[in-house]
């Protein structure tokens, strides 16, 4: 159980290097991972980023919806 937890949470890191830190998926993978290998203060973190990187995007998307209806 703890092969498949540690593999987990190494495949949930290379997408994360793949796909950026606004890579939504790949923050709850990790956490997931690391919940199941009982590390629960990391898991938190991960989610903790994964919230930040999902403000982030919505903040980006709004301004640059407003820069187009200034045009």
């Amino acid at each position: 159980h703890l092969d498949r937890g540690g593999d987990a949470l190494r495949d949930a890191e290379e997408a994360l290097k793949l796909g950026g830190s606004g890579f939504v998926k790949g923050h709850y993978r990790k956490a997931n991972a690391l919940m199941s290998l009982g590390r629960f203060a990391d898991a938190a973190a991960a989610i903790a980023l994964d919230l930040q990187s999902l403000l982030d995007h919505a903040l980006v998307n709004q301004a640059l919806l407003l820069e187009d209806l200034a045009k």
